[in-house]
């Protein structure tokens, strides 16, 4: 201890004791590698600064001390989204909409859920866009990764986002076709759909010629 007490000052640290290993030192080894892992991963990113540590949830207060990036700014972006796409300016307000219980039953196709490129980013005041940051383009690339065989990221992305509205027309017992039709109404609104009318005026009055131009689906 009369080495220890000095250098733990030196660095920063506080009070010290040392005690006796009770086990081997593999074993100590890995219960002292905890602690170092927890304090790493409760480090914030720099667009992190006013984020707290810790976060409730439910009726039984309890609180997690490790801020991961999952439940974090992208979790709360997620949320948005949500909302967003179900027609409610606050998320508070989705619970009137989709039930009472709706994070039950959505809870994991939510958080499957490709988001807009935006909603990971952070919006840059200097430049006046969005720019990547290390935490949004981790997760990013974690939600990408969810659909290993779909060949493009906006195919991954809108097959993402149609099965959560599916999800949600299942939840107010919609039939399987039905909540079928629900969803890609809903992705035909936010433009993900597949079918977009296009709008061509003809050159000619119909029925006059083969070769005019019609309204035509792509």
């Amino acid at each position: 201890m009369e080495g220890v007490t000095p250098g733990a000052e030196r660095y920063g640290f506080g009070r010290i004791s040392l005690l006796p290993i009770k086990k081997t030192g593999p074993a100590a080894a890995k219960y002292f590698v905890k602690y170092l892992a927890k304090a790493h991963g409760s480090s914030k990113s720099p667009s992190e600064e006013r984020c707290r540590l810790f976060g409730t949830w439910g009726t039984k207060r309890w609180c997690y001390a490790r801020f991961s990036w999952v439940s974090g700014r992208i979790f709360r972006k997620r949320l948005n989204w949500c909302a967003a796409s179900m027609g409610v300016d606050d998320i508070r307000d989705i619970r009137n909409l989709l039930g009472k219980n709706w994070w039950t039953r959505l809870r994991e196709p939510l958080l499957r859920v490709v988001l807009p490129l935006e909603y990971y980013q952070v919006w840059n005041w200097q430049s006046g866009a969005y720019q990547w940051d290390d935490l949004g383009f981790r997760a990013y690339c974690r939600d990408l990764s969810l659909y290993p065989n779909i060949p493009t990221n906006d195919r991954r992305q809108r097959l993402s986002q149609f099965l959560f509205y599916f999800e949600v027309g299942k939840s107010w017992n919609m039939k399987t076709r039905k909540a079928c039709k629900f969803a890609r109404g809903l992705l035909e609104r936010s433009t993900l759909g597949c079918q977009q009318r296009l709008p061509f005026k003809a050159t000619r009055r119909c029925g006059k010629s083969s070769d005019e131009t019609r309204t035509s689906q792509v």
